[in-house]
């Protein structure tokens, strides 16, 4: 009884330590802050009007605009002209995001760098802003040597996005098996829907409001605590 018992915990020790056990960060809004708390909305009116529509601000607000297939109906397009629409928008997402750090509107959040240090576990950056625009920001602020897996949302319909679990999948092939006691650390609601679908402990920063395991004011507090919770 005694032998089978050692021999389940070691086939525990075993199993525990050859999964991987990651941390993944988000990128804008976490480890990238801004001025305009509302970019995002900013970002979808600027996508809009690129796209001809005359009164942006007016159809986002519109109760229809969260459901996909009314928000095609309400911008009075057809399914083929919406998938242009949005492998489009990574050029309006580029164009803002250069447009902003020229003028000292996106920076690096306090500690970043002193955080990514302190962490020896395999450190993930999954992000649903687009190729051009993360690779520029990962290397404008030096910070792309800390990833050892980079994940950037491809802006072709049916491509994998965050929150799902196809994210995971391409993690897994790179790491292999993933522990379920690695971490997210994000400032959204896809961050933490990303979080629960992979199984994952969710870490907020900045966003009290959104469900997680761990929330923190900033980067600065969740520095000198991180070490404890892994």
């Amino acid at each position: 009884m005694r032998c089978g018992k050692s021999v389940a915990r070691r086939l525990f020790w075993l199993v525990h330590h050859i999964m991987k056990k990651i941390v993944i960060f988000d990128l804008d809004g976490t480890l990238l802050l801004r001025k305009n708390k509302n970019w995002e909305t900013h970002q979808l009116i600027l996508w809009l009007a690129y796209n001809g529509v005359k009164n942006p601000k007016q159809i986002i607000k519109n109760k229809k605009w969260s459901n996909r297939k009314e928000r095609i109906a309400l911008l009075n397009i057809d399914m083929e002209e919406y998938k242009k629409w949005y492998e489009n928008f990574q050029i309006v997402e580029y164009q803002n995001n250069i447009d902003l750090l020229n003028k000292n509107k996106i920076f690096l959040a306090k500690e970043s760098i002193n955080l990514l240090k302190t962490i020896s576990n395999p450190k993930v950056l999954v992000s649903n802003s687009c190729k051009e625009w993360v690779n520029y920001a990962i290397d404008f602020f030096n910070i792309r040597n800390y990833f050892d897996f980079i994940f950037e949302r491809d802006y072709k319909f049916g491509k994998p996005i965050k929150p799902e679990i196809k994210v995971e999948t391409l993690l897994e092939k790179h790491f292999g098996k993933l522990s379920k006691k690695s971490l997210v650390i994000g400032d959204s609601l896809k961050d933490v829907e990303f979080a629960k679908n992979i199984g994952f402990k969710f870490i907020s920063v900045y966003n009290k409001k959104i469900e997680s395991d761990y929330f923190f004011e900033n980067i600065e507090t969740l520095k000198n605590t991180l070490p404890r919770i892994l």
